[in-house]
């Protein structure tokens, strides 16, 4: 039996019928048979930053690495199933596919959801990074490509739930770079004045990940963990966080987040508009599970502004010639008051003022007469 054969037979994650084993063969020239190579490198991102890069080292002392102890699985534009090991760079190499839209299944260590798969092909940063979708896959009469360039057909693929990547085969070669990581999240709820005691009806957290909104589930009175669908949720480098609504009459006054691995690690939290964040670089390593703990307190009473007029009082009088708010310009030498409705102390203190800049007036005149 081929070694890469007899490693698939052993670890169950496919299973075989015997046909022969030949040469993969490159197809005629036509349009009809054109075919391209994809290419997909698929890593652990141990230091969480979504990219990459083996120079750079997490906490917990490892770097990223190329994942090689799985199989990818190729879903053709012909309807026809592809899977193949890792070569000797640790790239999984599909030769000779036909061109068209094609997807692309990456499994992750243990069965079920249990990780989070993203798309880094091209990214330079966590807002490049898609989250890949989960799916069940299933089936039979596929082509197992060993890496000497030999097939084996009847090959019956796994049901399990593996991350799934689409790309479209040209004649050229495709690269698709694959990371994968497996935060997890957990809130709890405490009020301000007993921190040590978790409290449940006070608020619902969300938490998200760059921007997709994930349900909170309190499994404990005050204990919440994070669900995608029907399975607890599992998360990549993204801008991560949590948002409370909290109860009425009251409002969240602290978030922290700390480690669930090691315990006396604590990752800084930002705030902006009441979205709680963390960087996920200083979680203890890339399966950490961050638990926020959210405080709230009985909201303060909100201020009353005080009166800005006093009783009786309506628009103050306006010398005529001073006052354009209306838009129309009173007519020269108009001395009449623009408002009414005062009361009798503020109508004679109003034509006292007018009277004396009438008089004021007549005096420039008579002197420069």
């Amino acid at each position: 039996m081929h070694p890469a054969l007899k490693k698939i037979a052993v670890g169950a994650v496919i299973v075989t019928a015997f046909g022969a084993v030949t040469p993969l063969v490159a197809g005629s020239a036509s349009a009809a048979d054109a075919t391209g190579t994809v290419t997909v490198t698929q890593f652990d991102d141990r230091y969480a930053d979504g990219l990459f890069d083996t120079t750079l080292v997490a906490p917990d002392g490892r770097t990223d690495e190329k994942r090689t102890s799985s199989y990818v699985y190729l879903h053709d534009v012909n309807g026809k199933w592809w899977a193949t090991n890792t070569n000797a760079s640790g790239d999984y190499v599909f030769p000779n596919i036909p061109v068209g839209a094609a997807q692309i299944y990456v499994g992750g260590p243990n069965s079920g959801v249990s990780s989070a798969f993203f798309d880094a092909t091209g990214a330079t940063g966590l807002a490049d990074l898609e989250r890949l979708p989960d799916e069940t896959i299933s089936f039979s009469n596929g082509t197992f490509i060993f890496q000497d360039g030999s097939t084996i057909d009847t090959l019956s693929g796994p049901s399990s739930v593996q991350g799934e990547s689409s790309v479209t085969v040209t004649a050229a070669s495709q690269s698709k770079l694959i990371g994968m990581s497996a935060f997890k999240a957990g809130v709890q709820t405490v009020l301000a004045g007993d921190p040590e005691t978790l409290v449940t009806g006070y608020g619902v957290p969300t938490v998200y990940s760059n921007g997709d909104a994930f349900e909170a589930v309190e499994w404990q009175p005050g204990n919440f963990y994070v669900a995608d669908d029907d399975h607890e949720a599992y998360f990549f480098p993204s801008r991560f966080g949590v948002t409370v609504e909290p109860k009425e009459g009251y409002v969240v006054t602290n978030v922290e987040a700390r480690s669930s691995i090691d315990l006396t690690r604590t990752l800084p939290v930002t705030e902006t508009d009441g979205f709680y964040s963390v960087d996920l670089l200083g979680a203890a390593n890339y399966f950490d599970r961050v638990d926020f703990v959210v405080t709230l307190d009985v909201a303060p009473p909100t201020p009353v502004d005080p009166p800005t007029t006093t009783p009786g009082t309506t628009t103050p009088p306006v010398i005529a010639g001073t006052d354009f708010t209306s838009g129309v310009k009173p007519a020269a030498g108009g001395k009449t008051l623009a408002a009414t409705g005062l009361d009798a102390t503020a109508s004679v203190a109003a034509a006292g003022a007018l009277l004396a800049v009438g008089g004021f007036v007549l005096l420039r005149r008579r002197r420069t007469a």
